[in-house]
Parts: C-alpha cells; structure tokens; sequence
C-alpha cells in the first residue's frame, strides 16, 4: 500500500506542477497538494492496516484470538499517539525550514559574479582568419 501511495502520490504531484501554472492557478496550490498528501499517507497507512481488500470486497480486519480485548486497545492508542507524534515532528520541520514562513521580502546577501569575455576581439580574430 505504500509504494502504491507512493507512486500515485508522485504522479499527481508532477501533474499538478504541470497543470497549475498552466491554468494560471495561484502558485500555493501545489504546495496545498503536497501537504495533503503527506498528511494523507499516515491515514491511507491506518485505513490498510485496519481493512483488507479482498474478492468480497472491503473488510475489517479481524483482531487476533489470542489477545484480550484491553491489549488491543492499548496498542491502537499506542500506534496513534506514534502517528501523531510523527506527524507533529513532520509539520513542525516543515515550518523550520521555511514552509511556513514567506521569505521572498528578505533580502539576500549574495552577488553573482559572472565571467567576463571581449566578444569584440573574438569577432574580429575570427573575421581576420576567414579573409
């Protein structure tokens, strides 16, 4: 399920990267798309995990007969607080890094040093040598 997610999380990330400039849509719009989509991988993973998809169609995944019905609650509480934990930790470098905050009014502090080259005296060299 993963590396289904996976790939069509991929596809309809590289078509909206396409699709959005092209139909003048704000640019915000693919950054929408991807964070609902990492959001969305932890819910798809859950849902696979709780439910199989089988010839009769969907069904709910039977608990195992060998555990009391407390364990099993406790380890569903378990595996939501790690998911939520994850996902705080996955938003809250996001923000770090820029995600969150617009930087296009900083100023940078970089200057590009281009190479310099006489195009003149290479013209001239080259329309000598031809005569």
């Amino acid at each position: 399920m993963a590396i289904a997610y996976g790939a069509i999380a991929w596809a309809v990330t590289e078509a909206s990267s396409v699709v959005v400039p092209a139909l003048h849509l704000p640019e915000w719009l693919v950054t929408a798309i991807v964070l609902f989509l990492l959001v969305g991988f932890p819910v798809a993973m859950i849902l696979a995990w709780v439910f199989d998809v089988g010839p009769q169609g969907i069904e709910r995944t039977e608990p195992l007969a060998h555990e009391p019905r407390s364990t099993q609650v406790k380890l569903r509480a378990a595996y939501a607080a790690v998911v939520l934990l994850l996902m705080a930790g996955l938003g809250y470098l996001l923000y770090e890094r820029g995600f969150g905050r617009a930087n296009a009014n900083e100023p940078h502090s970089s200057v590009a040093v281009l190479p310099f080259t006489n195009r003149a005296a290479i013209r001239r060299a080259t329309i000598s040598a031809m005569a």
